[in-house]
């Protein structure tokens, strides 16, 4: 079973994100979901930081997707909770900047059930990589 957190302010995107994953065959997943990056780093430390990815919108109150990156670096917590950044900015350079903060991938809304399934495979797919 994995463990997938939503971090979104908007109730409407997180279950959406939820809907798309049952959907394309993730129906045993648990489901986290968080409000802002504060509210994540809250539930993250209750799990040890141990979750299978994390959805997170660049854009929220408190402690946006960037901040969240930051503090889970400080923690060295990246390699456990491999972030999805989403994000409707359409500049480039916000993106760029969660990519280069240590986000395994990006995806621009409106995005697909397809974008959304293929970024969490692919970070699945990573983490049954042998370590060296």
């Amino acid at each position: 079973m994995y463990r997938i957190m939503l971090v979104d302010d908007s109730r409407v995107m997180r279950r959406m994100l939820q809907n798309m994953l049952v959907d394309a065959g993730f129906s045993d997943a648990e489901f986290l979901e968080a409000v802002d990056g504060q509210e994540a780093l809250k539930q993250l430390a209750e799990v040890s930081y141990k979750v299978d990815a994390v959805f997170c919108d660049l854009c929220m109150p408190n402690l946006d997707g960037l901040g969240l990156l930051d503090a889970l670096s400080k923690h060295n917590a990246l390699r456990t909770c491999p972030v999805i950044v989403l994000t409707a900015d359409g500049r480039k350079t916000h993106g760029r900047e969660a990519l280069l903060r240590g986000a395994t991938a990006l995806l621009r809304k409106p995005f697909t059930v397809n974008d959304v399934v293929t970024a969490l495979r692919k970070v699945l797919a990573s983490e049954e990589l042998p370590c060296d």
